[in-house]
């Protein structure tokens, strides 16, 4: 991740995500480091991490809005490790980004559902 704006060092030089395959959004950072956001959706700030409040500015860099206020019907691009399913699943307490997660999860060959607890 980057240093100050949350971004991945290791975002690929093309728009697929190497561990799913989807396709995404890149874009680079303030930082001159790379992001891949989600295509196609956009949450408000209650629904994502408070640190990953990305938006994307007219000249197409990526910037991270994390500790600003958010301004009455801000909708925010959500980073691509948050929902890709060969990751780890949301916690249960971000149902939208969990629905996501979930949706992607049966798109994906990677995906591995969690083993069954032994009881």
């Amino acid at each position: 991740m980057g240093v100050t704006d949350g971004s991945d060092t290791s975002a690929p030089f093309t728009p697929i995500c190497p561990e799913c395959t989807f396709r995404q959004d890149r874009h680079e950072t303030a930082g001159h480091q790379y992001i891949l956001l989600e295509l196609g959706y956009e949450l408000p700030a209650h629904d994502l991490p408070a640190d990953q409040l990305w938006v994307v500015r007219a000249d197409g860099k990526a910037v991270n809005l994390a500790g600003l206020d958010s301004p009455e019907g801000a909708r925010y691009r959500i980073p691509h490790r948050l929902i890709c399913p060969c990751g780890e699943p949301p916690p249960d307490n971000m149902p939208a980004l969990k629905a996501l997660w979930d949706y992607n999860s049966g798109l994906a060959a990677c995906f591995h559902p969690p083993a069954a607890e032994a009881g």
